[in-house]
């Protein structure tokens, strides 16, 4: 079973990047805790036998992840649900894979991450659950591989006809049975379209973008590996704007080596033939636990320690990332930020730190620093922080987050939870504006970046970079290439008059 999950993660990682391997890896996580393992083995000296023991350990456990108040939590029964179906499989012989015949939708009760990732996007043409929610591993994992998904649709799906046509809207959670002629034509117009746009991007994509009025716009990329670092720069990527260097962290029973994450940092910039790779120091803490980075348990993790507050925690692993960084800026363009930071006296305690990896590595390079703006505190201080810093970078999931207090997991409140909101646009607009006034650039490399849609209004903003998912780049890029600069300051302007993310989503439309 943790070899099937295995193969599953490491094939995610080459091919949907490594944020999707994440989800995997907190599978193979699940089925290593020792609290289920212990529940079930305590029923087993009881006399229980091996299979009813576990189910009823995973059923313990589901429940209680059922019972808690936040909805991100509560969408992590499916994991360790989807684990209990996979190790009763291993048990009783069963193999736990699924597989499709033929082009359709799947319909299922569930869908387990490991199920969703190896999904055939070519017969698959999308997924329709009974149960689940839209923050589930499955839902982002088929999101991620581009095919429509809408989950926790209630058991009637269960009883739809095999050969019943079924059309299914992934952005608006329609499902439409035995949809009229029209509306499947329609819909087919939209995806011959949407490929169509994707096509002329991509024809494109290595060519600089710049607004119709002459503004260059750098569209960078968030990566998570070298193979996804290799996909960015296929995709036409300006360098990385987000290296998240989790994935050299987690999943281990100890902090990767100084030599190991050197030469891992070289290797994703040599991708990039001198454009600029900015490495995000170790964000873990919150969701991104990391076994040998003791912590006690946090009623809210969220607001706990994580990102920079765990680093400064554990400055010996801070600094061994720290002298990795400048040993690659030696013969790259690397840029170090720094995530979570919140005052002034963080970001210098860093600073200090890096100075002394500066010298203890003995090689004097050109390494500029940034901050992540995520939380409120640093975009009300950016004049502060951008006397300090050589760039900032907004992250607007979780500035989104913290601004409207509304858990960006929580699916009861995702119409909250849009960073179009005006008062998450005016911290970005007084980021921008702090920024340009020390001369420094401002990125954003949260979700928002990605949407073409969205892109104008950035630039209107004053971002000078977007940084997003490889797969976004081309799309983002003709956007910009759309975008009269003027024209967008003008939408702008408007956008942050409004009152309601609604009403900012209008003047995009």
């Amino acid at each position: 079973m943790e070899r099937d999950l295995t193969a599953a993660r490491d094939q995610a990682a080459e091919t949907l990047g490594e944020e999707a391997a994440d989800i995997l890896t907190v599978q193979l996580l699940l089925a290593g805790d020792d609290a289920l393992l212990g529940a079930a083995l305590d029923r087993v000296a009881t006399g229980v036998p091996a299979g009813r023991a576990w189910r009823d350990a995973v059923a313990d456990v589901v429940a209680s992840y059922q019972q808690v108040d936040d909805a991100y939590q509560r969408a992590r029964a499916e994991d360790v649900a989807d684990v209990g179906r996979r190790v009763v499989a291993a048990l009783t012989g069963v193999s736990p894979r699924r597989s499709v015949a033929g082009p359709g939708i799947v319909v299922a009760d569930a869908l387990g991450p490991a199920d969703a990732a190896a999904l055939d996007r070519e017969l698959v043409r999308g997924v329709l659950t009974a149960t689940g929610a839209p923050t589930g591993h499955a839902a982002i994992l088929a999101r991620t591989l581009g095919i429509p998904a809408v989950v926790g649709a209630g058991e009637s799906v269960l009883r739809l006809d095999e050969e019943q046509p079924v059309l299914l809207d992934g952005d608006t959670g329609a499902v439409y049975v035995q949809p009229p002629r029209a509306l499947r034509e329609e819909y087919d117009r939209r995806h011959a379209a949407a490929q169509q746009r994707r096509s002329a991007a991509l024809r494109v994509a290595g060519e600089p973008a710049v607004t119709t009025d002459g503004v260059h716009v750098a569209v960078a990329a968030n990566v998570g590996s070298v193979a996804d670092a290799a996909a960015a720069a296929g995709q036409g990527a300006d360098g990385v704007g987000l290296l998240r260097t989790e994935f050299l962290f987690l999943d281990r029973d100890e902090p990767p080596t100084e030599d190991e994450q050197a030469e891992t940092y070289a290797a994703i910039a040599a991708e990039f033939a001198g454009a600029p790779v900015t490495v995000r120091t170790l964000d873990v803490g919150a969701d991104k636990p990391a076994p040998y980075l003791a912590q006690p348990r946090e009623e809210n993790p969220f607001l706990g320690v994580r990102g920079l507050r765990l680093g400064l925690r554990h400055a010996d692993v801070l600094g061994t990332q720290l002298r990795a960084v400048v040993r690659a800026a030696a013969a790259h363009r690397m840029q170090v930020m720094f995530p979570m930071v919140t005052t002034l006296d963080e970001l210098q305690r860093a600073v200090d730190l890096l100075d002394r990896a500066r010298a203890d590595v003995g090689v004097d390079v050109q390494l500029p620093v940034g901050v992540m703006v995520e939380v409120p505190a640093v975009a009300l201080l950016a004049d502060a922080f951008a006397a300090r810093v050589d760039f900032l970078s907004v992250g607007t999931n979780d500035l989104t987050q913290y601004v409207l207090a509304a858990d960006r997991g929580n699916a009861d409140l995702a119409e909250l939870a849009d960073a179009c909101q005006p008062a998450v646009l005016r911290l970005v607009r007084q980021a921008a504006q702090a920024a340009a006034g020390h001369g420094r650039q401002l990125a954003v490399c949260g979700e928002l970046a990605a949407d073409p849609a969205v892109a104008g209004l950035l630039l209107g903003l004053g971002v000078t970079e977007l940084s997003v998912t490889p797969v976004a780049v081309p799309e983002v890029k003709q956007a910009v290439r759309a975008t009269s600069y003027a024209e967008a300051q003008q939408l702008a302007e408007r956008a942050l008059a409004a009152t309601s993310a609604a009403d900012v989503r209008a003047l995009l439309a």
